[in-house]
């Protein structure tokens, strides 16, 4: 099975936490997103670690800048 690499932007991030808790508030075990199925527990650690991603990126880009 080939793997495949999902990158992310925050605006997909933002989609991917609202549907995220449209399928929890329904008490889905999993739910669809962009064509890829991710159970509800995978889908909330991948949301932490996206927004701690994005924070971090936001506080060191700012030494890179001129």
């Amino acid at each position: 099975m080939p793997t495949e690499t999902l990158t992310f932007t925050k605006a997909r991030l933002a989609r991917l936490k609202d549907e995220y808790a449209k399928a929890k508030e329904a008490g889905l075990e999993e739910f669809n997103f962009d064509g890829y199925d991710l159970l509800i527990g995978y889908a909330y650690y991948l949301i932490e670690h996206l927004e701690n991603h994005f924070e971090k990126a936001k506080k060191t880009s700012k030494v890179y800048r001129q």
